[in-house]
């Protein structure tokens, strides 16, 4: 997710334009988890609208059987 924003330095600022303040830092702890938090998402999802840019959940998210390798 923090790639397909423009890396984790990109993803820090769109967030902090839409009020959702975090350090590049930060993000990249996201990323090193692979788990964003929700607030994060929603303000993502509000950054793609405003930019016309494609955001779909689910290509996000790993189900079982991805999980396992």
């Amino acid at each position: 997710m923090v790639k397909d924003f423009g890396g984790v330095s990109a993803t820090s600022r769109q967030l902090k334009a839409t009020g959702y303040v975090i350090t590049p830092d930060g993000v990249d702890k996201w990323r090193r988890r692979n788990n964003v938090p929700f607030k994060a998402i929603l303000h993502l999802c509000t950054t793609a609208r405003r930019n016309n840019k494609r955001f779909e959940l689910l290509d996000y998210v790993l189900f079982d059987q991805d999980l396992r390798g």
